[in-house]
């Protein structure tokens, strides 16, 4: 199912939980754009509901080489370790002075 669906409810948050349950599917499987945030108006004259369109994810095969490239990226760049060893260098400083 590639198509969009149209939601709307009372809250943003309503919204999408309709089209969850409308979808079948979780959270992490949902795809949606904003089309109107809604608002609640002044004591409900003005009130705008929330639109959203959603659809289900498309699964996107995962390849084998993946896992290797992450695990050389998380090798790169600056560990933790230096930089909570500076900090702890500066905070002592400034406690002797």
């Amino acid at each position: 199912m590639d198509e969009y669906i149209t939601v709307s409810a009372k809250t943003l948050d309503d919204a999408i939980t309709d089209a969850l349950v409308e979808l079948g599917v979780t959270s992490d499987q949902l795809d949606y754009i904003v089309i109107e945030k809604g608002s609640a108006g002044f004591l409900g004259i003005g009130m705008k509901q929330a639109v959203i369109k959603a659809r289900r994810k498309k699964e996107e095969p995962v390849e084998a080489a993946e896992p290797e490239a992450a695990s050389r990226r998380a090798g790169k760049g600056r560990t933790g370790k230096r930089r909570a060893g500076k900090g702890r260098e500066t905070g002592q400083q400034e406690e002797e002075e």
